[in-house]
């Protein structure tokens, strides 16, 4: 077991994927396959379930995956320290999705400029569809976004898993929506829409769709943010569709949430940036900070 197994194996607890991770670390999907595989053997026991797609950590990976991000961050702490006369600055744009500036974006940026004081990070907080026309015009250097592009201009890394909720107003009326809710019950109630673009909103309606729900909702308004679908449910005026993330840090009373018959509504987040551009060292450390903060479930 060496640094480079780790890293290997932590790209692709973050991934999801073992050819993504060799293409995040620039070396084959074989060599990726053969660092897992000497790390199985070295320990005795499976560390990531294949037979998933995403593939998911097994209970022991989950632990070696604690181990791996302790131990490899004591590493680059050292050798910080050991090159401390260099010092890194610059100025790195970032553009980001509701859910990912509340829950991961934001608070690893502070944690990022305590430790790199001559680094500016400047984020910009709007859809998932305007995260990506940022990045294709180069005003963001690296976007996170709740779908992944369609488009083979981006090198996209998964970074994490998020759940979309049915969040429902705590009142009488709409007591008759409760987890699961059916499909033919959901049709009657009245929706808070999320705006065109929202990631959010399209993940949930593909998989509405995915299920056989054709039926058009009956919308009272629409609004720009997951934070905003909270808040305006809270009113009573109607149900929406939010991450589970962002209605646990908005911390409303006056909701709940609920899931759907089928089961859970699930997405991958994503850091995207364009491709063949290259990175500054700054930019590159930021996204390290950002996938450090995201442990994947299983």
């Amino acid at each position: 077991m060496n640094f480079e197994d780790l890293e290997v194996f932590c790209a692709i607890a973050f991934s999801g994927s073992l050819s993504r991770a060799g293409q995040s670390l620039n070396l084959s999907q074989p060599t990726v396959t053969r660092r897992l595989q000497n790390l199985e053997q070295q320990l005795g026991t499976a560390l990531v379930d294949r037979s998933l797609s995403p593939v998911h950590l097994t209970p022991q990976g989950i632990l070696l995956l604690e181990f791996s991000q302790s131990v490899l961050a004591q590493f680059n702490d050292v050798k910080n320290a050991l090159n401390m006369e260099k010092t890194i600055s610059g100025t790195i744009n970032v553009a980001t999705s509701t859910v990912h500036a509340k829950s991961l974006v934001l608070p690893q940026m502070a944690k990022f400029l305590r430790q790199y004081s001559e680094v500016q990070v400047r984020v910009s907080v709007m859809d998932s569809t305007k995260v990506l026309a940022a990045l294709r015009t180069e005003s963001a250097d690296v976007g996170f976004v709740g779908m992944e592009p369609d488009s083979g201009q981006w090198d996209t890394e998964s970074i994490g898993e998020d759940e979309i909720v049915l969040v429902v107003p705590d009142i009488p009326s709409f007591s008759r929506l409760q987890s699961p809710v059916t499909l033919e019950v959901l049709k009657d109630f009245p929706f808070v829409q999320r705006e065109f673009g929202s990631g959010t909103w399209d993940t949930a309606m593909g998989e509405l769709k995915r299920r056989g729900f054709i039926a058009q909702f009956p919308v009272v308004c629409q609004v720009d943010s997951n934070e905003a679908v909270v808040q305006t449910v809270a009113t009573g005026i109607g149900v929406g569709f939010a991450s589970q993330k962002v209605v646990g840090l908005v911390g409303s009373r006056n909701v709940r949430t609920a899931t759907l018959e089928g089961g859970p509504v699930k997405r991958n987040l994503y850091v995207v940036t364009k491709s063949g551009n290259e990175l500054s060292e700054a930019a590159v450390l930021f996204i390290h900070y950002v996938k450090s903060a995201c442990i994947p479930t299983t």
